[in-house]
């Protein structure tokens, strides 16, 4: 075997990488990074959450018309949200599984919701979805992996999503659809019956 010898080459160019993104990167459990708390139009639950907040001034932000369609509802800075609408007048829709609708009726922190918002209860999981005044030009939303409850800040792995325009125009599409055909399961539309709430008219 003939004996060579290794030739070094200068580099004759140079690449700026300084504006390339970083993917993503793993960390030890143990680690004190901390858990990132929202990215492009995505926010995530946890500790420190912005989701409720968000959620909040969404809310705060309606003019008209408010739909919530969700698993549970118990996150108390997105019911104080919830009363502030009602107090300015919009028109608040609400439907939401069964044990949620329980829950949310025995929940002393919703006794001002009972009766002044339109509430169904459906049978089987849905959507966990907010959207804000879908019938005009300035319509906000956001799509949820978890219930409007205290997941938000106690579960780390759950997500909320902002959408946009024509996101929002096909999401109230269907959650419009779901709120007024169903036809089995209880409504509480007036104070009086959140004690017996009424099969669905």
């Amino acid at each position: 075997m003939s004996e060579k010898t290794i030739e070094t080459i200068t580099n004759q160019r140079t690449v700026d990488r300084t504006g390339e993104a970083l993917g993503p990167t793993w960390t030890s459990s143990k680690s004190p990074a901390k858990s990132a708390t929202k990215q492009g139009p995505f926010l995530f639950t946890g500790e420190a959450s912005e989701i409720p907040s968000s959620i909040s001034a969404l809310i705060g932000s309606s003019k008209e018309r408010l739909l919530i369609s969700t698993q549970s509802f118990s996150d108390a800075a997105i019911i104080q949200a919830t009363e502030g609408a009602l107090e300015r007048g919009v028109r608040v829709y609400m439907v939401i599984d069964t044990a949620g609708f329980e829950s949310m009726l025995s929940n002393p922190s919703c006794n001002a919701l009972h009766g002044n918002v339109l509430l169904r209860a459906r049978q089987e999981r849905g959507l966990d979805l907010i959207i804000s005044d879908w019938h005009l030009a300035n319509r906000t939303g956001m799509l949820l992996s978890t219930p409007l409850d205290g997941t938000l800040t106690s579960n780390n792995k759950g997500w909320a999503m902002e959408l946009s325009k024509s996101q929002i125009d096909e999401f109230s599409a269907h959650i419009q659809h779901e709120f007024w055909s169903i036809t089995e399961g209880r409504e509480v539309l007036a104070p009086e019956e959140t004690k017996n709430p009424q099969p669905i008219a």
